[in-house]
């Protein structure tokens, strides 16, 4: 099970009545957020380590070139996630995931 990207979306935009001006904005500074997402969604387990959040380094070193801090943003989008309600931090480096 994954969490989903719709969840992160006004209602508007997933019934489809769509305000143009406001999706590529908002899409544009949740790339961070929706990356770190995905990659979390392709751990198999419920609970996952930040060790495991850290082997999707190379793929978001390849898509975002600039960022030399990528393990420091990785840990940042994962602590917006569990700020959102998405993951919940159990302590030591482990995560679990909350499925809305």
């Amino acid at each position: 099970m994954n969490i989903l990207f719709e969840s992160f979306l006004p209602d508007s935009v997933v019934s489809g009545d769509i305000e143009v001006d406001f999706i590529p904005l908002e899409i544009e500074k949740k790339g961070w957020l929706f990356d770190v997402l995905d990659c979390v969604n392709e751990i198999p387990s419920s609970e996952f380590s930040l060790e495991e959040a850290y082997s999707f380094e190379g793929k978001l070193s390849a898509k975002y070139t600039d960022n030399h801090n990528v393990r420091a943003k990785i840990r940042q989008q994962l602590q917006i996630l569990r700020d959102k309600g998405y993951i919940e931090f159990l302590g030591r480096g482990q995560y679990k995931k909350i499925y809305k």
